[in-house]
Order: C-alpha cells, then structure tokens, then sequence
C-alpha cells in the first residue's frame, strides 16, 4: 500500500466551540462557549489512504481512531486523569461531549474519517500550553471540580482574554510525558505505525 504521507500540522487541529450552559464562569473561547479540540487524520493521512479508508467504512475509521487515541494519550496532560479519559474515538456517548461535538463525531466516522475528539472546556487552554489571563485584571482562571469530580478551568463570565507567555506546567503523574501540543509529539512518533493500522482495518473491511 502507498503511505506516502505528509507531515505538515497545520489543518489537524480543530478547535471548535458550542455554547455553554454554565452561569458564573466562561470557559477559554469569546461567548460563553464550550470548546472542544478535534484531531482528524483527513490532513495527516495520504490522499491515497484516506479515500481506501473512506471506502472501507466506519469501522476502518474507528479502528485508527482508537490506535490514535490510545498512542496519544501518554502525551496528554492528566493530573487527575479527567481530561485524558473523557477523550472519544468512535463512542458519541459521553456526557460532557456537547451535542455539535457528537455529531461531529459521528459525521466523520460514518464518512470514514477517523477522528479524536477532546471535551470542553479547556481543551484549547491545555493544547497551546500558554497561561491566558483576564485582559483586564491580569488574573487567570478559576479552577475547581464540579459535581461530577471533573476538574474546571474557568474565567468569570464576560472576562476578556489574551494569551501570555509563560507556559503551562504540567504535572508529569500519572503522564510523566505530558506535553502541549501532544498529538504532534505522537505523531512525528506514530505516524508509520498508524498508517499501518490503517492498512489493515482496509483490508480487513475491503476482502469481506
């Protein structure tokens, strides 16, 4: 099979936002949104490899989606392990997965595209790795844990937002290799090996 591939990132990274129906606290995007950070291999894989992959079907897509998903997860931040583990690569069934997000999910799925979806509401704050603060306080977020045990970055409702830079340090337990940026530090190591997985769920859906 032809895996002749790209490494440019540049259009992998969705970050896409919904509103949010909290009250007190906006999460990192304009307008009270809920934002949520999708990784598609479309822009990752050949031209060639995606159009086989679109032809074998969704459960070709699901198949690299979990490989990816599971390549990456070492990489993403996880003091408390509630962001990395509400990650999604075929299930629409979490909870916290706003409904713009599920459907997403599935819209590229069915059409054979594998993706990786990363829930609100900071997953843009923890991808780019930079402290954001209140333009005009100068202070961060809040961070707490709602009732569900889930871990919060949040401004006040209204704030205004710029990036800085100083970057985010993350806790290296349970992910000692917690970085920003993490799906391009398992790329540039998982790249061929996905291409791989992705050649066999082909075959495997193709020769039935």
């Amino acid at each position: 099979m032809n895996t002749n591939r790209t490494l440019n990132t540049t259009k992998s990274i969705s970050i896409a936002s919904v509103q949010s129906a909290g009250k007190r606290h906006r999460s990192l995007n304009e307008g009270n949104p809920v934002s949520y950070l999708k990784i598609s291999m479309k822009d990752n894989f050949s031209a060639g490899l995606m159009k086989k992959l679109q032809e074998a079907g969704p459960r070709a897509a699901v198949a690299v989606a979990a490989e990816v998903l599971s390549d990456t997860d070492p990489f993403v931040p996880a003091r408390t392990l509630s962001f990395a583990n509400r990650a999604q690569a075929g299930s629409t069934t979490e909870q916290h997965m706003s409904e713009e997000a599920k459907e997403i999910t599935e819209k590229n799925l069915h059409a054979g595209i594998p993706v990786v979806v990363y829930p609100g509401p900071y997953a843009r704050y923890l991808y780019y790795g930079v402290k954001m603060v209140d333009r005009e306080t100068g202070r961060g977020p809040a961070h707490f844990f709602d009732k569900m045990g889930n871990e919060v970055i949040a401004f006040p409702k209204g704030s205004k937002l710029r990036p800085t830079r100083t970057p985010l340090k993350f806790s290296k337990s349970p992910h000692p290799k917690a970085t920003a940026k993490w799906f391009e530090v398992s790329k540039a190591q998982n790249l061929e090996k996905w291409e791989r997985v992705a050649g066999k769920a082909i075959d495997r859906e193709l020769d039935k």
